[in-house]
C-alpha cells in the first residue's frame, strides 16, 4: 500500500502544494485504493489509529496538508489528536504534544517508540496543548495572568489573531519564550 500511495502522490501531486483532504479523499477514489484516513499520512498529527508512521504530508491547518514527500527534514512538534474510541469522531477541543521531529528524525516525550506511545493508557495522552476555548495562565516577566485563547476581545480573552495569540497556540505547559519587541521571559504554567 505504501508504495502505491508513494507512486499516486508523486504522478498526481506538487511538492510543497497545499491540498485540501477532499481532494486527497476523491483523488484515491479516482484511482480505486481503498484508503480514508489522510491524516495518518501527516508528519506532525497522529492518533493511535495509524498502523505506523508514514509521513508524508505537513498538517497545516484542518483540512489542509503540505505535500512533502517522503524523508522530509522536518523540525517540529508531533501532535496527537485523540478520537472517540466509540464514535471514531475527534474529541472536541483537545490535541497533545507527544514528541517532536528533529532534522527528519522523531523523537517522543516519554516513550521509547511509536508502538509503547501506542500501547499506553489514554490518560497518558501527553502535553496538553492551548486550543481556541483554552484558559490558560501565562508568565509575563513576574506576572502571572489568566487568558481564555479566543476570537473574541474582551477581558482576560486573548484572541487568537494577536502575536502572543499565535505563539501560545498550540503550545504546552512549561513552554518558554521571548515577546518579538519586549525584553522578557514568558512561560506558560497552567493549562485549564
Amino acid at each position: 500500500m505504501e508504495e502505491l500511495i508513494i507512486k499516486l502522490f508523486s504522478e498526481n501531486l506538487e511538492i510543497n502544494q497545499i491540498y485540501k483532504t477532499s481532494f486527497l479523499n476523491q483523488l484515491f477514489i479516482d484511482n480505486n485504493i481503498n484508503f480514508n484516513n489522510v491524516m495518518t499520512l501527516s508528519y506532525n498529527i497522529w492518533n493511535r489509529g495509524m498502523s505506523k508512521p508514514f509521513p508524508l504530508m505537513d498538517n497545516i491547518s484542518h483540512g489542509e496538508y503540505k505535500y512533502v514527500g517522503i524523508n522530509y527534514n522536518l523540525n517540529g512538534d508531533i501532535i496527537n489528536v485523540p478520537r472517540n474510541e466509540r464514535n471514531g469522531r475527534i474529541e472536541g477541543n483537545l490535541e497533545y504534544k507527544i514528541g517532536e521531529w528533529i532534522n527528519g528524525d522523531y523523537k517522543l516525550d516519554n516513550y521509547i517508540d511509536f508502538n509503547d506511545w501506542k500501547k499506553k493508557s489514554k490518560d497518558d495522552e501527553g502535553k496538553k496543548l492551548i486550543l481556541l476555548g483554552t484558559d490558560f495562565e501565562l508568565r509575563i516577566g513576574g506576572i502571572i495572568k489568566g487568558y481564555k485563547l479566543s476570537n473574541n476581545i474582551g477581558d482576560n480573552l486573548l484572541p487568537i489573531e494577536t502575536n502572543l495569540g499565535r505563539i501560545v497556540h498550540r503550545k504546552y505547559v512549561g513552554f518558554i519564550f521571548k515577546r518579538p519587541n519586549y525584553n522578557d521571559e514568558c512561560e506558560i504554567l497552567t493549562i485549564l
